[in-house]
């Protein structure tokens, strides 16, 4: 599927918290879609980042992809993207459902402190 195929197909709406958000279509995956903020998927289309989207299986879970050839492996996790993830810091789904990518469902997770613990922050504290 095209890039300009994949912005067509592209829906928007209106989440129940009155969010403006897209549902980007996935490559070869039944119907399925991701939903984004659509503020977030216009900063990543002026970043460059493509829609083609599509499943990687990784961890028993499948995550949201994307090409991207500046990124080491050559594909990215869309979701690491929104968040700006580092090495070491781990995306987490609070509702675990992997496409939901609005930011509201996506916190970082740095990995056990000294207690043992992980800690949960958000982008604002990254």
């Amino acid at each position: 599927m095209k890039e300009g195929l994949v912005r067509q197909l592209t829906r928007y709406s209106t989440d129940p918290n009155g969010n403006a958000v897209a549902h980007v279509p996935i490559l070869s995956s039944d119907g399925k879609h991701a939903t984004i903020l659509t503020e977030d998927l216009r900063a990543l289309e002026t970043e460059g980042v493509s829609l083609r989207w599509y499943l990687n299986r990784a961890n028993g879970r499948e995550y949201v992809n994307t090409n991207d050839p500046d990124h080491l492996g050559g594909n990215q996790v869309v979701a690491r993207r929104i968040l700006g993830a580092r090495t070491r810091e781990a995306v987490r789904y609070l509702d675990g459902d992997t496409l939901n990518l609005r930011r509201s469902n996506l916190y970082l997770d740095r990995g056990p402190s000294a207690n043992g613990k992980a800690p949960k922050i958000s982008r604002e504290q990254a």
